[in-house]
């Protein structure tokens, strides 16, 4: 029979894998949406909205009110649903406002999300929708 191949050197570093430096998490890319949202106060109206930019723990929501940075919103999203096209999967998300910025009439607000905390079904579905461009 053959020999036992041996392994020289054990693991093969990956090129530039030194001790990663501040900053250097794996980045996943905005992206551009246009998904419907509702943000869901703890009383009185909901108050519509667009989600336009969603990337890894990040969500940006364009809308008419301007909330306080640090305060924690919840929002109803409208994600496209991938497996029917034309409907949307109505996902919970919470996130913690991190900045706001005025544009014109409309106010960009940033939302920092704690993806951990979320159910796999709604990564599932957010991802996939990002993934389909749609």
């Amino acid at each position: 029979g053959g020999g036992m191949v041996e392994r020289v050197g054990g693991e093969i570093a990956e090129p530039g894998a030194a001790s990663p430096q501040l900053g250097d998490r794996p980045r996943i890319d905005h992206k551009r949406v246009h998904w419907r949202a509702l943000v869901l106060p703890d009383r009185g109206a909901k108050i519509p909205g667009h989600v336009v930019d969603v990337a890894y723990g990040n969500m940006r929501l364009v809308s008419r009110y301007s909330f306080a940075v640090g305060s924690r919103l919840n929002l109803a999203v409208f994600v496209p649903d991938v497996l029917n096209e034309g409907k949307c999967v109505v996902t919970q998300v919470a996130g913690e406002v991190t900045y706001q910025v005025m544009h014109g009439d409309e106010v960009q607000t940033g939302l920092s999300v704690n993806v951990a905390d979320l159910p796999d079904a709604t990564v599932k579905t957010i991802s996939a929708a990002i993934d389909a461009n749609i």
